[in-house]
């Protein structure tokens, strides 16, 4: 029976905690802990030890501590066995049975390190119940968070609670408590500044991939006020983001409002980029009237972003588009006033443009157009370079057998004046040394089952293009031979980089040379020397071969060779 008493006063003396209810026994020894239960013969007592069941007859006395005291001892034993969603709801009875704010801080901090364990254990749910709870015991201090007003603890207790929140659904909250604390608490702790910063920071992330852009701005205003170096770039990156999202869901009045408002006082040259980007998508997509004058007027609205030559051609081309728009509704009269805003956009009046204008003038005037207006109307078209018209009026006056002769000589003008377009810019190319591209051009040329002359002078090209390309492969061992031979040479003086450019410039141009196993081979070597010069000396530069004398030796057989097939190609 002693034995039983020992190890009981062992754990009442050693193991409890300071307040809480005492049992005196008969024989001397007190146990501290929290009475749970007591009947006519009995009374049970929980310790962090475990739950006692003492005999009446053995106790002396019994003292019962304050409620909230008791509650404290209930979230101590409670912690003990990780059941830390009870341990919480205990502080919060303490509190609300009177517990004083600072009493409840210092137990809380002392028993923090077995809060964390208990914390990490728990599955998401019981964290997010738990979050629930620590709202709660957080909204008890509703005092002055500065430094001269808010005790350490205090501090201490809410901070250790924000990084709870953090790992629950009240991010927010975390958020907002974090930001709370003032900046002297966080320059005594740097650590802690620097957990709070990487937390901000995971949070403007989430909540821009979200979509939750508002959020995201709120919590990096709040992130720079303890990293001032989170400024520019990040607000930067969110607005983009941002204006993206609306970009992508067609709200381009308000992605252009963030472009010229948000992102241009962080950066102009951004802003300026991502509005012409912005007008280009709009301006491509823009297929009616009103379309069109939306962009026009969103150009003239942010204009101030602009380059006024940026500002300028766009609104030319707009203007330009929405009066071509115009002519197929034959609106002429609105349509001259936008090819005239264009105008002064550009700065230079368009003659292409007044002769549409004058062209869709003239159509509206007849209606329908006889034969042979439409060849006199074809005739006007072609003179003034409106060639897309021009051909459809000559093919409708081709219908009358009187004028079928003229308008298909008309027609053979307009091709042939087409065809010689295509040969200059041919010859162009060929000029250029492009003769591939040259001869892409010609193909339809070549193709038309029509003769002429231009024919002739196409066929004639295309021989010369042929034989040039023919020249330049056969010239293609010789070059590939000249690049290896200086490789070699380079390599001989190990200067290995500069072999390994000439070995790689051969094996990307003359892949199918018979010089090109050789290169390969010589590479390979080229490497291994490379790699092993660098092993022999590590961090050093390549030893200078040509120190002490000239940079090239005097012209050996090698150069001698060298020379003599740079001129033989030079004649060719």
């Amino acid at each position: 029976m002693w034995k039983k008493w020992a190890i009981i006063l062992f754990f009442s003396l050693v193991l409890s905690p300071a307040h809480g209810d005492k049992v005196i026994l008969k024989n001397g020894s007190a146990i501290k802990g929290r009475i749970l239960e007591q009947t006519e013969n009995r009374l049970s007592i929980r310790t962090p030890s475990g739950t006692f069941s003492l005999m009446l007859k053995d106790i002396k006395s019994v003292h019962k501590d304050s409620p909230y005291e008791n509650h404290l001892l209930d979230a101590r034993l409670k912690l003990a066995q990780k059941e830390i969603g009870s341990a919480l709801a205990s502080y919060l009875e303490a509190l609300e049975l009177g517990l004083p704010f600072p009493r409840f801080t210092e137990h809380f901090l002392k028993y923090q390190e077995s809060m964390n364990e208990a914390f990490s254990d728990a599955s998401d749910y019981k964290k997010d119940r738990c979050g629930e709870i620590l709202l709660k015991l957080s909204e008890n201090f509703s005092g002055d968070l500065s430094l001269d007003k808010a005790t350490t603890d205090t501090l201490e207790f809410l901070y250790v609670s924000a990084g709870f929140l953090a790992q629950t659904a009240q991010k927010q909250k975390a958020m907002d408590i974090y930001a709370s604390l003032p900046l002297p608490f966080y320059r005594a702790f740097p650590l802690k500044r620097a957990s709070t910063i990487n937390f901000l920071k995971k949070e403007t992330q989430r909540q821009t991939s979200l979509g939750n852009f508002d959020q995201a701005m709120e919590t990096l205003e709040k992130l720079q006020n303890l990293d001032t170096t989170a400024g520019r770039t990040s607000k930067t990156l969110v607005y983009l983001r941002w204006a993206a999202r609306l970009r992508e869901q067609e709200q381009y009045s308000e992605a252009a409002l963030i472009y010229s408002n948000k992102i241009a006082p962080l950066s102009r040259e951004i802003a300026e980029n991502r509005l012409n980007h912005l007008f280009d998508i709009m301006g491509n997509k823009a297929i009616s009237t009103n379309e069109i004058l939306e962009v026009s007027s969103l150009v003239k609205k942010h204009a101030r972003i602009l380059k006024p030559e940026q500002k300028n051609q766009r609104l030319a081309r707009l203007f330009r588009s929405l009066g071509e728009l115009l002519l197929e509704d034959e609106n002429t009269t609105d349509a001259l006033k936008y090819f005239r805003e264009g105008f002064i956009s550009s700065n230079r009046k368009d003659m292409t443009l007044l002769a549409l204008y004058d062209y869709s003038k003239t159509l509206a005037r007849l209606s329908p157009p006889r034969y042979l207006e439409h060849f006199q109307l074809g005739i006007f078209c072609r003179e003034k370079g409106l060639k897309k018209f021009a051909i459809q009026h000559f093919h409708s006056a081709s219908k009358e057998p009187r004028l079928k002769s003229s308008a298909q000589k008309q027609l053979l003008l307009i091709k042939t004046g087409e065809q010689i377009e295509t040969l200059k810019q041919s010859l162009e190319l060929y000029d250029n040394s492009e003769y591939t591209k040259a001869l892409d051009m010609l193909q339809p040329l070549l193709s038309d089952a029509a003769t002429s002359d231009v024919l002739g002078e196409a066929s004639r090209l295309d021989q010369l293009c042929r034989g040039q390309l023919v020249l330049e492969s056969n010239k293609r061992p010789l070059k590939a031979l000249i690049a290896y031979q200086q490789a070699e040479r380079h390599f001989l003086l190990e200067d290995y980089d500069q072999a390994l450019v000439k070995l790689e410039l051969i094996l990307e141009a003359f892949p199918d040379t018979p010089i090109a196993p050789k290169a390969r081979n010589l590479l390979i070597l080229a490497l291994r020397k490379s790699d092993l010069a660098r092993l022999e000396k590590p961090g050093a530069s390549y030893p200078d071969k040509t120190k002490g004398r000239k940079a090239f030796p005097k012209p050996g057989r090698l150069q001698s060779q060298i020379n003599t097939l740079l001129d033989s190609l030079n004649n060719e």
